[in-house]
């Protein structure tokens, strides 16, 4: 089996978000144990003094582009439903494969314009589904991580 790595590229593709490490390093050790290059990649620093927002949904379980179609089947087994419960989900397309702030993090220049309309109160972060492209206010993730249903605000 192989040892967890620290990875901080975002190659490969978002398979699960989390607010805690504990239930993202699960399903990581899990994916691993199905033969499936799984990381935990952690945003939350990024999220703090980047993106200026306060860390939610900054653990992303991820894996290789090319494993993207055998995780997901993995994913759907029922030994998978456990470790995906305290996951982040979309409140339209229920994906785990969660973003937030919904700020790019490939080019400079959009994002220092989100950050600057969102410190003049111009916009608020928002998540956004990698899956549907489906955004909402944070404040509707309500308490996604724990299985409840979302508050609209």
């Amino acid at each position: 089996m192989k040892t967890e790595k620290s990875h901080s590229s975002r190659a490969g593709a978002n398979v699960a978000t989390y607010d805690e490490m504990e239930p993202a390093e699960a399903l990581s050790a899990f994916l691993r144990s199905c033969g499936i290059e799984a990381h935990v990649q952690d945003e939350r620093h990024l999220q703090r003094w980047w993106l200026m927002a306060r860390p939610r949904a900054g653990l992303h379980v991820r894996v290789p582009q090319e494993q993207l179609p055998e995780a997901d089947r993995h994913l759907d087994k029922p030994e998978a439903v456990p470790l995906l419960a305290s996951a982040i989900r979309c409140p339209d397309c229920k994906s785990c494969q969660v973003q937030y702030p919904a700020i790019t993090r490939k080019s400079i220049l959009p994002a220092l314009v989100a950050q600057a309309a969102v410190l003049f109160g111009m916009m608020e972060h928002q998540c956004y589904c990698e899956r549907c492209q489906f955004t909402w206010p944070l404040k509707r993730l309500g308490d996604r991580s724990k299985g409840q249903p979302a508050s609209v605000a």
